[in-house]
């Protein structure tokens, strides 16, 4: 096992292209930390970086404490997982897991005992004969997790390993994958576009857009206390809703679109433009014409079985309210809603920052 930690990293494929942007980043021995954000944002470059895969621009990198920068990649021991699996196709099971172990001279017993321990937990000892062909894309991801096992690495790296798998197979294997963290101890190092995996899986989620760390914290950290406007929507389906808001002079008042809401802020936030965010679930509605909530037009519901994401128009906002399933709303209907005021976040609308934080 190995802490993993990124100094001031900088990743430049040219001039105009930059990977990443000063990235300051600590894993702690034995931490589930993900990497999440969109396509593109530089979250499989910092896993190339720690795996050895990229150079490194500017910066320093560090695994269990020492610089890493020149060390290279077949001797930093670590286990990279891939999206695509990277099996050999004409090889066995056994012998793509024992593949690595022969090329640094392990003993024949050794490699079945570690072979057959990583099968076992996997539940794969009946597939160990097969070649890749003949598996499934569940299969095939045990079969590349096995054989990262096997090499018994101070740190894993998987990079998007679920993306290919159907939504029942990937809930599946994000709980194995948690299950294996928990009986190995080790460092894991996760990237992923789907926040589903980020929040279920992590000890800690880190939003990365265009190459900058938006943010790191716990998951229920995130989702309670997002630093800015790009998090708070990334993060949570359905995504928070974000209504323009003018603070009067003495800042004392929000106005949120035709109605007046009073929520106290700082000063120095006096008379400048800002924006609230709120989250669905966070959000209720009265089909009664009494009350002082917000008037509302319903536009859709979206029904999932267990809960109703109910869209709304309210003065040429669009609301979404997470509710359980109640009384069927036409389109049109006209409705009232209401805001849970200690939930709502507020932002700068020019630095995009949420001012509740600093």
């Amino acid at each position: 096992m190995a802490s993993v930690r990124l100094e001031n990293i900088t990743k430049k494929y040219s001039k105009d292209i930059t990977a990443l942007k000063n990235i300051n980043l600590n894993i702690d021995d034995g931490e589930f930390v993900v990497l999440v954000g969109p396509s593109g944002c530089g979250k499989s470059t910092a896993l190339r970086i720690i795996a050895g895969l990229e150079d490194i621009t500017e910066g320093n990198l560090f695994i269990g404490g020492q610089s890493a920068g020149n060390i290279r990649p077949k001797d930093r021991n670590i286990a990279m997982v891939f999206q695509n699996y990277a099996l050999y196709p004409h090889l066995t099971v056994f012998d793509n897991m024992s593949f690595g172990l022969k090329m640094r001279r392990v003993s024949k017993s050794e490699i079945n005992e570690k072979i057959m321990s990583a099968a076992k937990m996997l539940h794969i000892e009946e597939l160990l004969k097969r070649k890749p062909g003949e598996l499934s894309g569940g299969q095939k991801q045990r079969v590349a997790l096995g054989r990262a096992i096997v090499r018994e690495p101070r740190v894993f790296l998987l990079d998007e390993p679920l993306s290919n798998l159907d939504a029942e197979l990937r809930a599946k294997m994000r709980i194995e994958i948690i299950k294996l963290h928990k009986k190995l101890g080790t460092t894991f190092v996760y990237v992923t576009h789907d926040q589903t995996e980020a929040m279920t899986m992590a000890d800690r989620v880190v939003v990365i857009k265009d190459g900058i760390i938006q943010q790191t914290d716990t998951p229920k950290g995130i989702y309670e206390n997002p630093a800015n406007i790009f998090t708070a929507g990334f993060i949570g389906s359905p995504r928070m809703n974000f209504i323009e808001n003018i603070v009067d002079d003495r800042g004392e008042n929000i106005l949120i679109k035709a109605r007046n809401f009073n929520k106290k802020i700082p000063e120095k936030y006096a008379g400048k433009k800002l924006i609230a965010g709120i989250r669905p679930e966070d959000i209720r509605y009265d089909t009664g014409k009494d009350g002082d909530g917000i008037d509302a037009v319903h536009e859709i519901t979206e029904v999932l079985g267990y809960e109703a994401h109910v869209h709304f128009d309210c003065f040429g906002e669009k609301i979404t309210a997470r509710s359980a399933l109640k009384e069927k709303l036409t389109e049109g209907q006209k409705v009232k809603l209401y805001f849970d005021l200690a939930k709502i976040h507020l932002f700068d609308a020019e630095s995009k920052r949420n001012i509740m934080l600093l």
